[in-house]
């Protein structure tokens, strides 16, 4: 069904990319805008080629498409809107494995852009959806006039779901191994089931009517996020079950879960997002209380608050057991500071996301003066947070970067984690005694299937992993770094070649870091022989000091660099 959907949409759609259309649509969003353009988003009633302006291409009604104009023109949420365009169905990525604009607008649902050229306002829309969209562009602009401009871009992300805009923050907590936090997701879910608890509503049904109702409501204020969705809908599937006094079974339950997130939306199984939401929940439900039983077995600790501490740390752990191989495909990093960084800011996450959503509600009530109380109390809290995160980042160096894993290291990585599982799957006291035995250990590896197996897999992976130029010829690769160049040399002796390193748009986007850098790994190359550098214009040279002054010349090594 969902590949349907999206053929369906796709292929006339392709048809009019980069030609002049007529549409329309309502308003549902203004998203955020630079200083030439304003951007909104709108879901289309009608897209017609303009040769044809009676015939309608969309047979599938009510797709969302983003509309680009001019400063001049506002619009607000609900107002119908009509005009002409060039319709743009999204770029593919410009360089192996890069950025795909296409594949990323798809995964959300929206399914292309229009540089309009007219556009007139007619009536506002009045349904449920944009009612909704209305809620949430409210909660937007108090959020931003009550709080500090460093913590209100930090609420709006953490609490429905805006994208963070300050790249410090975000660098901050992808070093700190704290990017969970940003994406809604299971966790933010949770605090709202559990606001809805506290209600102490007598009647359980409902209780449990109330909470799938909130859910759905939570799920659009928040965009429909695939981590988001996987945790709304697991979560309303266990609350149906008790409806029906039905048990509910997890595995079940995700399973179905992973299917319908796939037949909604078929780009989903491209989604990052999705699959570190459902792992990272499979390693805590597998693995987190066996971890938890092998320190408190090992150290007998007793102390209520060593206790919660390796409970914390047992979740971080479990999680980053089946995530870890994901983060090295996706983003070519590996990094240890989860364990601190967890234990650092748990305690702070869960009251910022309460109080959050308290002061929303209380926003939407209209009750000023306790939200001038609580926000003195939210901006503390957020500002403690942040600062830890910066601390953390600046300080702990254990982030590393690594070449893109073979997709074929990933899958037998995580057949063997499945075979683990299974070997292990009761998770009792004499486990956990084989787990800490040295002499147990020992015997394990002096065992030679255990040894054939070690060194298989190191064999493989390193076979899989490695960059050898096994056919002895020259390559060039030319990488797209917008207006400067670049250009990689690798030659039948295996030397790295880099000559130029490219600007594009000066310091608004760093394509030294966020095009070259990723090329670079994808190619399983951490060590550049030469670097030439054609001239000393900006667009030619500016950004390629990024690989000795991010990466200190640990990652990279350069010689006789000119």
């Amino acid at each position: 069904m969902g590949l349907y959907f999206n053929i369906a949409l796709f292929l006339p759609l392709e048809k009019i990319n980069q030609k002049q259309i007529y549409f329309v649509g309502t308003v549902l969003e203004r998203e955020d805008s630079n200083n030439y353009k304003n951007k909104y988003l709108i879901k289309v009633k009608k897209i017609s080629d303009c040769r044809n302006i009676g015939k309608n291409i969309n047979k599938i009604k009510a797709i969302k498409i983003y509309v680009n104009t001019t400063k001049d023109i506002n619009f607000e949420v609900g107002d119908i809107v009509e005009g002409f365009g060039t319709f743009n169905v999204g770029e593919s990525s410009r360089n192996y494995k890069g950025f795909n604009n296409k594949s990323y607008l798809f995964q959300r649902k929206i399914y292309g852009s229009i540089e309009t050229l007219k556009i007139d306002k007619g009536k506002s829309d009045t349904n449920i959806e944009v009612f909704f969209y209305k809620i949430k562009e409210a909660i937007i602009e108090n959020i931003e006039k009550e709080f500090k401009r460093e913590n209100k871009d930090f609420l709006l992300c953490i609490l429905i779901g805006k994208s963070i805009r300050n790249d410090n923050v975000k660098e901050n907590f992808r070093n700190s191994n704290l990017s969970h936090i940003l994406a809604i997701s299971g966790m933010h879910v949770s605090y709202v089931i559990l606001g809805i608890n506290l209600m102490k509503i007598k009647n359980r049904k409902l209780l449990l009517v109330l909470e799938l109702i909130i859910l759905n409501f939570y799920l659009i204020l928040t965009g429909n996020s695939v981590s988001c969705l996987r945790a709304c809908i697991m979560n309303s599937l266990a609350i149906i079950s008790k409806l029906l006094h039905r048990k509910n079974n997890i595995y079940i339950t995700s399973i179905n879960t992973f299917i319908f997130l796939n037949l909604y939306n078929v780009y989903n199984i491209f989604n990052a997002g999705m699959w570190l939401s459902f792992l990272g929940m499979f390693g805590i439900i597998l693995f987190s209380k066996f971890i938890y039983k092998i320190f408190i077995f090992k150290f007998k600790i007793k102390n209520l608050i060593l206790k919660k501490i390796i409970e914390i740390s047992s979740l971080s752990i479990s999680a980053q057991v089946m995530i870890f191989p994901i983060m090295m495909y996706f983003f070519n990093q590996v990094s240890f500071n989860f364990i601190i960084s967890n234990l650092a800011t748990f305690f702070l996450i869960g009251p910022i996301i309460i109080l959050g959503y308290i002061i929303i509600i209380l926003i939407i009530l209209k009750l000023n003066i306790i939200v001038d109380l609580l926000k003195i109390f939210e901006n503390v809290l957020v500002g403690i947070l942040l600062k830890i995160t910066d601390l953390i980042s600046q300080n702990l160096k254990f982030n590393f970067f690594i070449v893109t894993p073979n997709i074929l290291s990933v899958f037998f990585y995580y057949l063997v984690l499945t075979w683990i599982i299974l070997k292990w799957k009761k998770q009792n006291i004499k486990i956990i005694k084989s787990v800490l035995s040295t002499k147990k250990i020992i015997y394990y590896l002096k065992n030679k299937r255990v040894k054939v197996f070690v060194i298989l897999f190191f064999l493989i992976n390193f076979i899989l992993n490695s960059n050898f130029n096994l056919t002895k010829t020259l390559k060039i690769n030319f990488i797209d770094v917008g207006q400067g160049d670049c250009t990689l040399i690798i030659t039948p002796e295996n030397k790295k070649i880099l000559i130029d390193g490219g600007e594009g748009n000066g310091d608004k986007y760093d394509y030294g870091k966020n095009v070259v850098f990723p090329y670079l790994l994808d190619r399983k190359i951490n060590k550049i022989d030469y670097l030439f550098i054609s001239h000393f214009d900006s667009d030619h040279v500016r950004r390629t000091n990024i690989y000795i002054r991010t990466y200190e010349g640990k990652k990279c090594s350069y010689r006789n660099s000119i």
